[in-house]
């Protein structure tokens, strides 16, 4: 995501995933784009080419309270001194650490209704019509779907990131259904027009979606900080950035 967010700005040299799936993805919509397969391990900063902005994610389920909490020493999350590492080495000077609905998809996760516990029933009664978003969670041994109603989708689940996917909850006067957020419309939720490719299975769409950069945000970011930064530090015209 951060590649499409940035592209009208900063012409990509380098890009690394160790995720077949996610490389996948990445290379059906960035067909020319050096992308490197590979451990972060065994990335060397000598070997990279130089680039005006670095910019780099790092796994977060070590320090999620979903995950193990074993912190930022932990096997994934404690990737990040790698990436101190490879910083250390000579590479950039600059770095910066990380229409919604398809229509006529079938709701056939009505199953699920009976779990919303009765405070967020009671809400959900007092609108006539509305579109929520909603997670399943165990509490006091009970798995209960918790939804919202501050019009935000919450963080988004990967497979494997120790919670269950969202639900859509549609209430249309008294007809009240379910089912589960598509693809497409976590794509969305991150920023993503529908013209950038997410091939693979499902699976490997939420892993992808749940694991990226929302791109207005890194939009925003490249517009009001790396972009100038990059222009002051290297004396350089905008254009000298741009693809």
């Amino acid at each position: 995501m951060v590649s499409f967010a940035l592209k009208d700005y900063f012409k990509c040299v380098w890009a690394n995933d160790c995720d077949l799936k996610k490389a996948a993805i990445y290379q059906a919509n960035f067909k020319d784009a050096p992308l490197v397969i590979e451990d972060l391990r065994n990335i060397s900063g000598y070997d990279l080419p130089f680039a005006h902005l670095s910019w780099v994610s790092f796994p977060c389920q070590d320090l999620s309270q979903a995950g193990h909490q074993e912190g930022i020493l932990g096997l994934r999350s404690g990737l990040v001194w790698e990436f101190f590492r490879v910083f250390d080495e000579p590479l950039t000077s600059a770095c910066r650490l990380e229409d919604l609905i398809e229509k006529n998809l079938r709701f056939d996760k009505d199953e699920v209704i009976k779990q919303i516990p009765l405070p967020h029933l009671r809400k959900l009664n007092e609108y006539q019509n509305v579109i929520t978003t909603g997670f399943r969670r165990t509490r006091n041994s009970h798995v209960q779907l918790e939804l919202r109603f501050d019009g935000l989708a919450g963080c988004l689940r990967t497979p494997k990131g120790g919670s269950s996917r969202q639900y859509l909850i549609v209430k249309e006067g008294c007809d009240l259904k379910a089912r589960l957020l598509s693809v497409r419309e976590v794509a969305r939720l991150m920023g993503v027009p529908d013209s950038f490719l997410i091939p693979g299975s499902a699976s490997v769409g939420f892993k992808a979606m749940g694991d990226a950069v929302v791109v207005p945000v890194a939009k925003f970011i490249a517009q009001k900080f790396l972009l100038p930064l990059a222009k002051f530090a290297y004396n350089v015209h905008e254009s000298d950035l741009k693809p």
